[in-house]
């Protein structure tokens, strides 16, 4: 089995699939070896990137199922739940310019997440390789979309996902050290930037420690979600604090694109929707399971944020809230005094802490893997024999990622990777209609209401198109991003990559080593 074929092999979901329909999978996602490719450096062809860790080897038995729905619902959770409760409600409100609208655009991106969880959970039963949205663009669309999903998610997703966390995590680093002190720009992205170091340190030397790290942190963000939910219900029974209920949606704004940023930094909270069809192949019952799971789930983190979210304003006032880059902080210092805010933000910071190595292990797995495949140089397809760690695909990571905190501040951080993700996500489900219709007669074990990816399509073109209004600047380079992949997939298509190194090599190989007399010259002259 090649390594192509390994990666990206059926999970045998369903049995009795047709093979014409594997056979037609495999042709589009994955391309002959050829025998020129210049094996030191680059592969030079089009071949299929795995985003998923998930590598699933094929066998004649079926997956055994054993992930419960109730394990289903709670993986979910901690799937979607991350550090953007903790960073995003204020550009919400201000953004959205009043509660009313604000709890909307939190409930509307809550929605729309679970609308693009049933439209992948559907694609994910059709095509059930690993690979994340790379197969399913793959089939719909043809080797240069997915070829562009990878290099972006490479090139921006990743990174800018872990920059985005390391931003957070300094925010509250600096608050807790500084208290109410002015803390500079510099110093901030200073300690994200040394955020970032550390975390390369941890993965470089140990695979253990990082998964030990992630699986400790993890629980404190769900505990601090739940502290400032009960704290905030607790209030709204004696009574709120500020008069922010009075007249909810007083102050909303009237621009399209300030509700479509509003919903890019919402949406960032959720973000983690599209992998939750990864508990697909060992769910039991997944035709009945499958659905209730992403139900329960997505509907209990859209109560969990509304309900944080309604904890923030009956406790602080709008404008606090507003320009909040710490509300957490705010929120325990408010209601408690100093220790329970230093208490909870402490939480906060150790949460984000593990987010961002979560971020950090997966994304150097990609570039790892991608290279292995030959779109990266091989250097960084290479695992230390010592640590067993992809040390040059952290090291890469860790480059784009200090040059996204260094240029950017956490508004635009998240403009630029909304928009560039959001263009997969909705050419995706886009290709979901689009296979209805040129494969109608695959296996779909799952299959959605026509409206739904209809909808979710909708208001992905809402969200890419009106952030232009307000955030020009993010929303160009966030697609000239995705469009510098072209020349770079035409150029590896013509090997003139391979080309060009080839004509290298040989002028080093026959490089004159003679000298001329003027030389000579120059050469003794200089020695006196």
């Amino acid at each position: 089995m090649s390594s192509s074929d390994e990666i990206y092999s059926s999970q045998n979901f369903y049995n009795g699939q047709d093979d014409d329909e594997i056979g037609l999978l495999n042709n589009v996602l994955n391309d002959e070896n050829d025998d020129d490719s210049f094996y030191n450096g680059f592969d030079f062809e089009i071949h299929s990137i795995p985003l998923s860790l998930s590598q699933v080897k094929q066998s004649n038995q079926e997956v055994e199922r054993h992930v419960t729905l109730f394990q289903g619902v709670s993986l979910i959770i901690g799937l979607m739940i991350g550090s953007g409760i903790f960073a995003s409600p204020g550009p919400v409100l201000q953004f959205s310019g009043s509660i009313g609208a604000s709890l909307l655009i939190w409930l509307l991106a809550g929605l729309l997440a679970l609308t693009g969880a049933l439209c992948y959970a559907e694609l994910g039963t059709m095509i059930p390789a690993s690979g994340g949205e790379h197969p399913y663009l793959a089939l719909a669309y043809g080797k240069l979309i997915s070829f562009l999903f990878s290099w972006t998610a490479i090139l921006v997703q990743k990174p800018g996902s872990l920059s985005i966390i390391c931003v957070v995590f300094a925010d509250y680093f600096c608050k807790l050290i500084y208290n109410d002190k002015e803390v500079s720009d510099f110093t901030s992205k200073l300690v994200a930037v040394l955020c970032l170091i550390i975390l390369t340190f941890i993965n470089c030397i140990s695979s253990k420690l990082s998964r030990w790290i992630q699986n400790i942190f993890t629980m404190l963000k769900l505990v601090a979600l739940a502290v400032i939910g009960i704290l905030g219900f607790g209030v709204l029974l004696t009574g709120p604090m500020t008069d922010n209920f009075n007249d909810i949606f007083k102050g909303s704004s009237k621009n399209p694109g300030s509700y479509a940023l509003a919903l890019y930094s919402a949406l960032w909270a959720y973000d983690g929707w599209n992998n939750l069809n990864l508990v697909t192949g060992e769910l039991k019952n997944p035709k009945r399971n499958l659905p209730k799971a992403l139900k329960i789930g997505c509907f209990s983190v859209i109560l969990s944020y509304l309900i944080a979210n309604i904890a923030y304003y009956a406790v602080l006032s709008a404008e606090v809230a507003k320009t909040s880059k710490t509300i957490v902080l705010d929120f325990g210092r408010t209601l408690f005094g100093p220790f329970i805010g230093r208490l909870l933000i402490s939480t906060v910071i150790l949460s984000t802490f593990g987010a961002a190595n979560a971020s950090m292990y997966t994304g150097s797995r990609l570039i790892q893997v991608t290279a292995s495949q030959g779109q990266l140089p091989r250097t960084f397809s290479k695992i230390s024999s010592r640590f067993e760690t992809p040390i040059n695909g952290i090291i890469l990571q860790t480059f784009f990622s200090i040059f996204y905190v260094i240029t950017g501040s956490y508004n635009t951080l998240v403009n630029l990777y909304s928009t560039s993700t959001w263009i997969f996500y909705g050419l995706c489900v886009l290709g979901l209609i689009i296979l209805r219709f040129t494969q109608p007669h695959m296996d779909r074990p799952y299959r959605v209401w026509f409206t739904t990816p209809l909808i979710f399509v909708c208001v992905v073109i809402f969200l890419v198109f009106f952030s232009f209004m307000d955030a020009t600047v993010e929303s160009i380079l966030g697609i000239l991003f995705v469009i510098t992949g072209i020349p770079v997939y035409i150029m590896m298509e013509k090997k003139m990559f391979k080309k060009g190194i080839d004509y290298l090599k040989y002028k080093w190989n026959n490089r004159d080593y003679r000298l001329h007399p003027g030389d000579a010259m120059q050469m003794t002259e200089f020695n006196h």
